[in-house]
């Protein structure tokens, strides 16, 4: 198709894939990577103000098989199906019942909420098409579509029930449980999702999209940014 329409050689002119579920794309453009570089765990410390772990994380084959192998010993998964979109069904949901504990954070039923560890947690939460208020206000979450752009999105439903907490509500109580005595503000962030986006900004090079969302959010105007190429944030290095 590309040679019948001439487009060989053409600069910009190639296919546009598709690359997966547009939430996976959009974590890594948040910084959301196994094997993250020296220089964005550098800046994220900075910013942060935090020690991050500097060896690299597994991915999600390695994950499973350290399941089975029993070196790794709690899963906690933020929406998805983890068990149906991962590349072998048996061997993972034989990993998963070998977990101390299982979480799931999600705002529907579905087929990995049954294969689990010794422990499990359901724990249900708001979904993007609900309305997320917050301590300072009606929330809005930035997403990515499959054509790397980025923009608000407000939920306009009423909730499925009063005591649903947010996706960022859940993780950072979470945090909080986990490290008491930790300095990140994660109250903050629960109460104005606007501050996530500000950190984000700081930490991530080259990222000005966030900045985009905020002052989007902070007007109650809409708003769409395209995120950088690759090549085109190479040229501006």
């Amino acid at each position: 198709m590309l040679l019948l329409r001439g487009n060989i050689g053409r600069e910009d002119a190639g296919p546009s894939p598709v690359r997966g579920h547009s939430n996976v794309q959009g974590n890594r453009t948040c910084g959301i990577d196994h094997r993250p570089s020296p220089a964005f765990l550098d800046r994220l410390a900075a910013v942060c103000g935090i020690v991050p772990p500097y060896e690299h994380g597994v991915d999600t084959v390695d994950t499973i098989k350290a399941m089975n192998e029993g070196t790794v010993k709690v899963f906690i998964g933020v929406g998805g199906n983890f068990v149906l979109v991962a590349p072998d069904t048996a061997y993972t949901s034989a990993g998963l019942r070998r977990c101390e504990l299982t979480v799931h954070v999600s705002t529907k039923l579905n087929r990995s909420h049954l294969v689990h560890g010794k422990k499990a947690l359901m724990l249900p939460c708001l979904g993007r098409t609900e309305k997320d208020h917050q301590r300072h206000g009606l929330q809005a979450v930035s997403v990515e579509d499959y054509m790397s752009m980025v923009h608000l999105s407000v939920g306009m439903k009423r909730p499925a029930s009063a005591h649903l907490l947010s996706e960022p509500a859940i993780i950072a109580g979470m945090a909080r449980a986990a490290l008491p005595g930790s300095s990140t503000s994660w109250e903050a962030y629960t109460e104005d999702y606007d501050r996530i986006r500000d950190t984000m900004a700081a930490a991530l090079d080259g990222a000005g999209w966030p900045r985009v969302m905020n002052s989007s959010a902070r007007s109650r105007a809409s708003a769409n940014c395209a995120k950088p190429s690759r090549r085109e944030h190479d040229r501006t290095e």
